[in-house]
């Protein structure tokens, strides 16, 4: 029995999105999903004889089955949509524009050799519907921007914008993309932020991904799409609303290579495109038309690490764990993608799972994080998150109304005594500078009517790092993750982890980097690397047989957890309608064998006499033994 119609859902409509860090390796993924199988060099899988870990069965048969099942995916990519929008507005546009920005001043005139063709196209485009529904319109955006025409000045205006300069070049991109979240216009921000702009390119992504569906069905009806690559969460948060085959798939690369690729590409400017980046990376708050690349990674559903193989070996040997390369990481994703449960969750998954499930009950307002703690054998020992010591609230549960309403109507144990002497002194730094940030807006009606019944916490350490010197983390109410984990350990008695492995959905700060150090915890895996110093100042120092490990966690986690490993059907079941296949019980078939000749023999008027063990034969009323058995 063919089962094609039951798993087309999930293999004939796909849509990964990718993000990560410039100069982490997106664009390697890309080149990677948009060949054919054969295409790509993965590496072969060892023969069953040859097969020394569980990871080698597990890659044969996603191997296996990726070879069979592979069709290349249509790649949207990102900065070709900044630069369709760019060359619809037209040539004098897209010059003035250079030329009235400060920051990219230096690009003007740098498109005047293509100037002839960005306004040809600008014509064509113009007038094209990108608000659409319509079939029609589809096929015809879909013939616009796949068609070798725009990618070929799509292409030029990229290369003449680089040859001036690559940082610029990116620069203008991250302008382009601001202004159109911003307020849907490439060269206009505006003066305030509207957040119905904010998806404006996800909503003309998604009218791309449509007409590739639209014209799939003219076809095999397969649609495959990458989508290289999204850097602002809520763009993220778009596309899995929509569709329940949306992936996020973060890709991470040890920040040496990182860097080397960097300077490789940009050379003498490399430490500006390194502040961009950081910037990107971090986000800003409350300016969501932004890049939040950090808010991205975390979301993210799967998390490839771009390492080599030979790479993977070294590292491998270095930390005594087994490392799987990045086309091995792909080749098991994209199958599993397709067929769920089709190979099982390593052993890091599962405890980076239960880090990020645990993460859940922090009820810190800034930022979500959890961790877990195990042996050597990837035992679980402890679970941990961001949160108040056991007796104190958390900031999510408390209102910001409580201190500057001067009512008192409050529980008073819910706040510390530091944040309540300003009730009895107008002039305490802590409340005045309380009273500035929230006491207007939480009175303006308008305000309210935007919360919508929403509590109103607030940050202690934020409102206090405002007016003392200097930034501290030692005025969080909260215990970071790995540090409350830590802690449960010796709290209820648990067992020594030295030897054993900390799982975090961040990154250990320089305070818990030294606990897991002196814990002798000989591997942190972690997904987004803190923006410290907690790698050079704390993890490369001292004896080298005490000193963590860090590792770049690759693998599924959260909802994709779940989608990944959960099989359609028990794969016994779907074996046997595959195969045709249905295995007698024999005992059970010889049991409804003579229950059958029982049931034959007693319409002929026998019965089996259990004492004589031999049939009787009714006659006329009465019994007789008949040597028959």
């Amino acid at each position: 029995m063919n089962l094609d119609k039951i798993y087309e859902v999930r293999k004939n409509f796909i849509v990964i999105g990718l993000t990560g860090r410039t100069g982490a390796g997106c664009s390697n993924v890309t080149e990677i999903l948009e060949k054919k199988f054969e295409e790509n060099d993965f590496p072969k899988p060892l023969s069953h004889k040859d097969q020394e870990h569980p990871d080698d069965a597990k890659y044969n048969i996603a191997y296996n089955y990726l070879e069979s099942n592979h069709i290349p995916f249509t790649v949207i990519k990102y900065q070709n949509i900044l630069a369709f929008f760019t060359l619809k507005e037209g040539y004098e546009k897209i010059d003035n524009f250079l030329s009235s920005n400060p920051k990219i001043s230096n690009l003007k005139g740098v498109l005047e050799e293509i100037k002839g063709e960005i306004d040809e196209f600008h014509n064509k485009i113009k007038n094209l519907n990108i608000i659409t529904k319509e079939e029609s319109d589809l096929k015809k955006l879909n013939s616009c921007f796949f068609g070798s025409e725009f990618l070929s000045i799509s292409k030029k205006l990229h290369e003449k914008l680089s040859e001036k300069s690559k940082v610029t070049r990116h620069l203008f991109l991250q302008i382009v993309s601001n202004n159109l979240r911003q307020v849907g216009n490439p060269f206009d921000s505006g003066d305030t932020s509207d957040p119905e702009n904010v998806y404006f390119i996800a909503k003309f992504t998604n009218l791309l991904i449509k007409s590739c569906r639209e014209k799939a069905r003219d076809t095999d009806n397969i649609c495959r799409i990458v989508i290289d690559s999204l850097r602002n969460s809520l763009e993220m948060n778009f596309f899995k609303q929509r569709y329940s085959a949306f992936y996020m798939i973060s890709v991470s690369r040890s920040e040496t290579v990182r860097v080397e690729k960097i300077r490789k590409f940009f050379g003498d400017d490399t430490d500006i495109i390194i502040g961009y980046d950081n910037d990107e990376h971090a986000g800003s708050p409350g300016e969501f038309y932004k890049q939040d690349v950090s808010n991205c990674i975390q979301k993210a559903d799967i998390h490839l690490y771009n390492i080599k193989e030979e790479q993977a070996k070294t590292e491998s040997e270095l930390i005594g764990l087994r490392i799987i390369s990045f086309k091995h990481q792909i080749v098991s994703y994209l199958s599993l993608i397709m067929q769920p449960g089709i190979i099982t969750p390593s052993p890091q998954e599962r405890c980076m799972q239960m880090a990020y499930t645990a993460k859940y009950n922090s009820g810190c307002i800034s930022r979500q994080v959890g961790a877990s703690i195990t042996d050597s054998n990837y035992s679980i020992k402890a679970l941990g998150w961001n949160n108040t010591p056991e007796g104190q609230i958390p900031c999510l549960l408390r209102n910001v109304k409580d201190l500057i309403s001067n009512d008192n109507n409050f529980n008073p144990k819910w706040y510390s005594n530091y944040e309540q002497s300003g009730l009895s002194d107008e002039n305490h730094k802590f409340i005045k500078t309380l009273k500035s940030v929230y006491k207007k807006p939480i009175e303006d009606e308008g305000v309210i009517k935007c919360l919508s019944g929403r509590n109103v916490p607030y940050c202690f350490k934020t409102i206090i790092n405002s007016y003392q010197e200097g930034k501290n983390q030692v005025h969080t109410r909260s215990l970071h993750a790995e540090e409350n984990a830590f802690l449960q350990i010796s709290k209820y008695g648990g067992q020594g982890i030295n030897g054993g492995f900390l799982f975090t959905t961040a990154s250990p700060c320089e305070l818990c980097a030294k606990k897991a150090y002196q814990l002798g915890i000989k591997i942190i895996f972690y997904i987004d690397p803190y923006p410290g110093i907690t790698k050079e100042h704390i993890i490369t120092c001292g004896d080298e047989n005490k000193i963590p490990k860090m590792m770049n966690f690759y693998g599924a986690i959260g909802n994709a957890y779940h989608w990944l490993y959960e099989p359609f059907m028990t794969y016994k079941d779907e074996l046997d309608l595959i195969l045709g296949i249905k295995i007698k019980n024999e005992n059970q078939s010889l049991k409804d064998d003579n229950k059958n000749l029982q049931e034959k023999l007693d319409l002929l008027g026998f019965i089996y006499d259990n004492e004589t063990k031999s049939f009787k034969e009714k006659q006329n009323g009465q019994q007789n033994i008949s040597n028959n058995n």
